[in-house]
């Protein structure tokens, strides 16, 4: 590619002197041809899949507390659960992003497990209070 002006006199007269190789025809200064250097390739773009955060909702957190705590402590289990249905209730009618069908669901369910449980409690509670009264009365006359 041949200069467009002398660096040196400003001339735009060149004469080839080689088969990369340019003089100035005013002031004879030379000029190496510079190869163009292809740029490298872009390297191919890296699909980069969106990151989602699911955000579970206070009704989901309400019917997983419901069930799960029911399983291993019956009535506070319920409690939670019933807790927080009653705010994804309120959350839902103050135009949350809480849907207030699924949060009445979640409250009927903390319901039930309630009761369950405070039945599950009375009947074990008293099957236990009936044997400690039989034990106890046995033990009295039969001693």
């Amino acid at each position: 590619m041949k200069p467009a002006r002398c660096p040196n006199c400003g001339s735009s007269q060149f004469l080839r002197v080689g088969p990369d190789r340019w003089e100035c025809a005013y002031c004879g200064s030379q000029f190496i041809e510079e190869q163009e250097v292809a740029a490298p390739p872009e390297p191919p773009p890296v699909y980069r899949a969106p990151v989602y955060r699911m955000r579970m909702s206070l009704t989901a957190w309400s019917i997983i507390a419901t069930v799960l705590g029911s399983s291993f402590v019956p009535v506070l289990g319920a409690a939670l659960g019933l807790y927080l249905g009653y705010r994804a209730l309120a959350k839902a009618r103050a135009g949350g992003q809480e849907q207030e069908s699924l949060a009445k669901v979640a409250i009927v369910l903390g319901w039930i497990f309630l009761a369950a449980g405070v039945l599950s409690l009375c009947l074990w509670g008293g099957t236990w209070a009936w044997g400690l009264c039989a034990s106890l009365t046995e033990s009295l006359f039969n001693y």
